[in-house]
């Protein structure tokens, strides 16, 4: 955020060439993997187990069910490409990933050591980091430290497709318009997105209005798209997408909880940022800081 405001051209955002899930997690998974961590992805937890006043151990699903994935036509370069060493800034030998995301789950590489110890339906571990929203925190059973009184925002999102090439333009902030933000994601195809926050005046809206809202946003950068037919519209919802900042930061809880080994991390904790990636990030390294200094 201090980049927005340190120069004049700190609003030129940018829109990443590659998906973020390649651009950022999979350089995350190579760093981590490299630096001696295991990573199990796609298996869910469903419960933590205290005992004695320490969480003990967490319960896994009993079955994982791989996410699906499109195959689809892309001019993108895949990020197997690049040298995740020059994302990271580091000369750093990176390991290869595999293609296969169902390999990574729990217990799929039999020559592996176990990830933690293995008991009767849960994994055991000596500290944990729970990085989930704070509804998700009940469901496993973890005390949300107050943070079940957070009031929630929604936010709309409106994914245009337009007939043809769409001029390039950068991100654009659009004032006095519900759908507030547009990008310009693939001028090739026509791919225009329109995001509108804080949308509880959207949110009960149908999907004609919504697009018919959001067109109208888009327009406001180039007047083109107020004719330009449109191929297909998609209207995504998310009923609690940022918390919001009210009266102070009473309700977001710290990295440490009343568990001394169990630790919380999410941009709803207390990092005196509002919801945003910047507070995520400052919410993970308190999360590791307080880890640290208890074990």
């Amino acid at each position: 955020m201090e980049s927005l405001v340190k120069t004049r051209g700190g609003y030129r955002l940018g829109v990443p060439e590659l998906p973020q899930s390649d651009l950022i997690g999979k350089a995350a998974h190579a760093w981590l993997e490299s630096n001696g961590c295991r990573i199990r992805l796609l298996t869910r937890v469903v419960g933590v187990h205290c005992q004695d006043g320490r969480a003990r151990r967490i319960e896994l699903a009993s079955e994982t069910t791989p996410f699906a994935h499109p195959s689809r036509e892309t001019s993108r370069t895949p990020l197997d490409t690049y040298p995740v060493s020059s994302i990271l800034g580091s000369d750093r030998p990176t390991p290869p990933l595999s293609s296969d995301p169902v390999s990574h789950r729990l217990g799929s590489d039999s020559s592996a050591p176990p990830l933690g110890k293995g008991g009767k339906g849960g994994v055991e571990f000596d500290a944990f980091v729970a990085a989930v929203p704070p509804n998700a925190l009940a469901r496993l059973g973890v005390p949300a430290q107050g943070a079940e009184r957070l009031a929630w925002r929604p936010i709309v999102s409106a994914h245009l497709i337009f007939d043809g090439p769409t001029p390039p333009f950068e991100p654009a902030c659009v004032v006095g318009k519900p759908f507030g933000w547009v990008f310009s994601k693939n001028p090739n195809v026509g791919y225009v997105e329109v995001v509108g926050s804080a949308a509880a005046g959207l949110i009960g809206q149908s999907n004609d209005e919504l697009l018919a809202l959001a067109r109208r946003s888009a327009a406001a950068v180039d007047p083109v798209f107020a004719h330009m037919p449109l191929l297909r519209g998609i209207v995504c919802r998310t009923r609690r997408a940022t918390f919001a900042t009210l009266a102070g930061d009473a309700h977001r809880p710290a990295a440490e909880t009343l568990t001394p080994n169990l630790f919380l991390a999410g941009d709803w904790t207390d990092t005196g940022w509002p919801a945003t990636i910047e507070s995520a990030v400052r919410s993970g390294r308190a999360a590791a800081r307080a880890l640290l200094e208890a074990v």
